[in-house]
C-alpha cells in the first residue's frame, strides 16, 4: 500500500542525488544479462566453495593451522550469505540482499588482510581471542581499518570505494532506505510504498549491478582462498621462494564476469 503527498522539496530546494551505481561490476555475456543467469552463476560458485575447503583439508595430510581455521570460517559464512542473497533476490526484497554485500565485504576484509601482516598464525590467533582487524596493525605499523583496506583493494580496482559507500548505505538506516520506499515525481511530489519488493525492477541496471558486486567479491574472495591454499601446499612442499609475501589474486582480472 502507499501514499501520494504534495511537493516534499520546496522549490528552493532540489531533491537529493538517488543515483546509486555500483559500476564496480560489470556484465559481459548471456546468461549473465538476466537476473536469473546471475543468480544461477552465484549457486554455481557454490560448488567452488567446496571444492577451496576439500584442498584446504587435502593439503599436508589433513594437518591444519590457526589461519585455515580462520579460513574455513569465512567460507562457511561466505556460502551462507550466497545462499541468503540468492533467496533474497529472488523473492524480491533487494533491501535485505543489498545489507548482505556489506557482510560479504567484511569476510574479503579478513581475508585480504591475510597478505598484510607478517605473522598470519598470530594475526588468526588474535581473531580467535574476539580482536578487530581494525584494532591491528600490518607489516607497516598502519591500523587496519576498513578505510585503510579499502584503499588498499581500491589499487586494483578505483571504482571499489563506491561499491564500499553503497553497500554500507544499506547497512545504517540512510537515504538509500527512503529512496526504496519513495517515487519521486518531476514536479516535487512523490508517493511512499510500504511493502516488500515494492519497487523491485527485475530490469533495472541498479539491481543487476549490485548483483554483480556481489559476484565480484565472492570470486575474489574465493581467489584469495586458493591462493592461500597454493601457498600452502609450496610452504610445505619446502619452497623457500615463497618468502614472507603472500600471493595476491589481480582483482581487476575477476571484476569481469564470464564463464570460465
Amino acid at each position: 500500500w502507499g501514499r501520494t503527498c504534495g511537493r516534499p522539496w520546496a522549490s528552493s530546494r532540489t531533491a537529493p542525488n538517488t543515483s546509486r551505481r555500483w559500476s564496480v561490476a560489470r556484465v559481459s555475456d548471456e546468461p549473465l544479462e538476466t537476473l536469473a543467469g546471475k543468480i544461477e552463476f552465484l549457486r554455481d560458485l557454490l560448488k567452488e566453495h567446496r571444492q577451496v575447503f576439500e584442498q584446504n583439508i587435502a593439503a599436508n595430510d589433513g594437518a591444519f593451522s590457526a589461519p585455515d581455521m580462520i579460513m574455513w570460517s569465512i567460507m562457511n559464512r561466505s556460502e551462507d550469505l550466497v545462499k541468503g542473497f540468492c533467496l533474497l533476490i529472488e523473492n524480491e526484497n533487494f533491501m535485505c540482499a543489498a545489507a548482505l554485500i556489506r557482510l560479504q565485504l567484511d569476510n574479503l576484509f579478513h581475508f585480504y588482510a591475510f597478505g598484510l601482516v607478517d605473522d598470519m598464525a598470530e594475526f588468526s590467533i588474535a581473531i580467535m581471542e574476539g580482536k578487530e582487524i581494525r584494532n591491528m596493525k600490518d607489516r607497516s605499523g598502519k591500523k587496519m581499518t576498513d578505510t585503510y583496506l579499502v584503499k588498499q583493494i581500491s589499487k586494483f580496482d578505483e571504482s571499489f570505494q563506491q561499491m564500499y559507500r553503497l553497500a554500507s548505505g544499506y547497512i545504517h538506516l540512510s537515504h538509500h532506505h527512503l529512496y526504496d520506499a519513495a517515487t519521486i515525481q518531476s514536479d516535487g511530489t512523490f508517493t511512499m510504498l510500504l511493502g516488500g519488493g515494492a519497487k523491485f525492477d527485475p530490469s533495472g541496471q541498479e539491481y543487476h549491478e549490485a548483483i554483480g558486486a556481489f559476484v565480484w567479491i565472492t570470486r575474489n574472495l574465493l581467489a584469495l582462498a586458493k591462493s592461500w591454499n597454493e601457498y600452502k601446499e609450496k610452504r610445505e612442499a619446502g619452497d623457500e621462494k615463497m618468502g614472507v609475501e603472500r600471493p595476491i589474486p589481480p582483482f581487476g582480472e575477476t571484476s569481469q564476469m564470464e564463464d570460465e
